[in-house]
């Protein structure tokens, strides 16, 4: 999927910021990256991965994200034909691809559709899988006749706070 530069404003971050902001955009931007640049020049990328590598080198939030960004970041010239994109991804084992116009200048971001993003307002579906298994056999005789999941227990069965609301 592509994203304008107007899409992907909140995952700038400033060549001058540090750690703790690049880890605001790649939040508030929702898309799981922070776009170093400034007057669309974009100097690097980082990820939570940049950020992790950094923080284990004893690096703490306030320090330039200049030391964590990906400087030799794969890009893609707008140009060429998008259905490259998402081979391009596969092949660098990547899910984001800035694009850059003939000049260098920060166009816009493809992010392939698999990521879940972060924020609100590009969420995607969450699922739940329910294993219940069993002869229930610490149950009988209550289970002779209805499976486990099945028992009534406060007038409900058992699975169902399970499978209204998982994620709670």
């Amino acid at each position: 999927m592509f994203f304008d530069i107007d899409a992907c404003k909140n995952c700038f971050v400033d060549p001058s910021g540090t750690i703790k902001d690049a880890i605001k955009s790649i939040e508030s931007g929702g898309l799981k990256i922070a776009l170093v640049t400034e007057n669309l020049n974009l100097y690097g990328t980082a990820c939570d991965g940049d950020i992790r590598r950094g923080i284990l080198k004893g690096l703490d939030l306030e320090t330039s994200v200049r030391e964590i960004m990906q400087t030799k970041f794969v890009k893609f010239c707008e140009k060429n034909p998008k259905e490259d994109l998402d081979k391009k991804c596969k092949e660098n084992n990547i899910s984001q691809i800035p694009i850059l116009s003939e000049s260098g200048l920060l166009k816009g971001l493809f992010v392939q559709n698999e990521i879940l993003p972060i924020s609100s307002n590009k969420t995607l579906p969450n699922y739940a899988l329910i294993m219940a298994g069993g002869k229930g056999l610490r149950l009988r005789p209550l289970t002779e006749n209805c499976p486990k999941p099945l028992l009534h227990v406060n007038g409900k069965p058992i699975r169902s706070p399970i499978s209204t609301r998982p994620w709670q």
